[in-house]
């Protein structure tokens, strides 16, 4: 008697190796994609962050720059104008809903401003310092700006 064996399929070792494969790929892409969701969702936070302060620096500058030399004064909430300019407070920059004001302080030295604040993104995971020194148009010295964290 002669046996006859034809293989037209697969053996079990066969499939368990190709499901192997296919996971450890369909892992690793998953993987690639996730990691480059969060690196974008942070990205998106801190430009945002980035802006928001941008806007209350320009905000704070337009507001001292337009003032005279000691008509500003330093509050533990802003700076108050006594020459009739709108006064700045942290409160009234709306920073957006997914930026949060942690800190704020100003501080007048020879008629400069120096304003600095902390902003957290909503989900807290990053968090910025931002200090700035404004002077009055009728000094002449250049606005500095510097990220401290």
């Amino acid at each position: 008697m002669k046996s006859t064996t034809t293989s037209d399929g697969f053996t079990v070792v066969e499939l368990l190796v190709g499901m192997l494969a296919s996971s450890i790929l369909a892992l690793s892409v998953g993987a690639v994609l996730t990691y480059g969701w969060q690196a974008w969702t942070k990205n998106r936070e801190s430009i945002a962050m980035q802006r928001n302060a941008m806007i209350a620096i320009r905000t704070i500058e337009h507001r001292v720059r337009n003032s005279v030399q000691g008509n500003v004064q330093a509050t533990t909430d802003g700076l108050t104008f006594t020459n009739g300019v709108e006064n700045f407070l942290f409160s009234d920059i709306n920073f957006g809903s997914d930026i949060i004001l942690l800190s704020g302080e100003c501080a007048l030295s020879n008629g400069a401003a120096s304003v600095s604040f902390t902003l957290q993104t909503g989900n807290g995971e990053h968090t910025a310092e931002y200090n700035t020194i404004i002077y009055p148009r009728n000094i002449d010295y250049a606005t500095s700006i510097k990220k401290i964290k």
